[in-house]
């Protein structure tokens, strides 16, 4: 097994996370479920807690600065949102208004409107999210998960929005999945959670798969090294 090379897909899915994700932010600002809930009832009505804001002039922070959250970061751009980005490498991207290292993760959360995460999963990322990390963020801040549901204690995310502290979550990825009907999950307040989709439905995907799977038959063919490498 040491002798097989694992590869990945290289981001080709990367832009409809991206669109997923644009979705999550303006659902939590705009307070679309409400909205949602409100017109099947025949109900109008102006009032919302929290209120509804407006993603322009807003810090958003997004946790993991690959593929998906640098697509993250040209969307919500171009929403006049301020890009803190937080990773374990250097980060060059102009769009970047401010970059910290993993490290400093807690340091960093305070300044953000909204926080997203869009790290891999690993040991060093098992509920990176704990209530430590919650408990760094801003007051009234929101947070979506965008990749591993194990980069997440649940049980602190359900905390910090119970006791207020978060004024929304939407996640797209739960421990376990699928989450069971009867997990405490699903009764946070405040708390949107999509079955483990936000990949779906992006045009130019499997255009995007096919060009990686092609450079990478043509570099085996070639016995040049692979691109796009997990391991070893």
């Amino acid at each position: 097994p040491d002798a097989i090379v694992v590869t990945n897909q290289g981001g080709a899915v990367a832009p409809a996370v991206a669109d997923h994700g644009m979705m999550m932010l303006l659902a939590m600002a705009r307070r679309t479920a409400d909205i949602v809930a409100r017109s099947a009832r025949h109900e109008w009505s102006k009032d919302f807690t929290p209120p509804l804001i407006s993603l322009e002039g807003r810090t958003l922070a997004i946790v993991g600065y690959g593929h998906i959250g640098r697509q993250l970061a040209r969307r919500a751009a171009g929403f006049d949102l301020r890009i803190v980005g937080i990773a374990r490498s250097p980060i060059d991207d102009p769009l970047v208004a401010e970059a910290a290292p993993m490290s400093a993760l807690r340091e960093t959360l305070g300044s953000a409107d909204f926080v997203a995460l869009c790290v891999a999963s690993s040991a060093a990322t098992r509920h990176l999210f704990d209530a430590r990390a919650f408990e760094a963020m801003k007051p009234g801040a929101c947070f979506i998960n965008l990749t591993r549901g194990e980069t997440v204690d649940q049980v602190a995310l359900k905390q910090a929005l119970t006791s207020g502290r978060l004024a929304g979550a939407f996640i797209d990825v739960t421990e376990p999945e699928p989450l069971p009907p009867d997990d405490p999950l699903w009764e946070a307040p405040n708390l949107i959670i999509s079955p483990h989709t936000a990949g779906a439905g992006g045009t130019r995907t499997g255009a995007r798969i096919s060009e990686v799977v092609t450079r990478n038959l043509r570099l085996f063919l070639a016995g040049e090294p692979l691109a796009h490498r997990i391991r070893p």
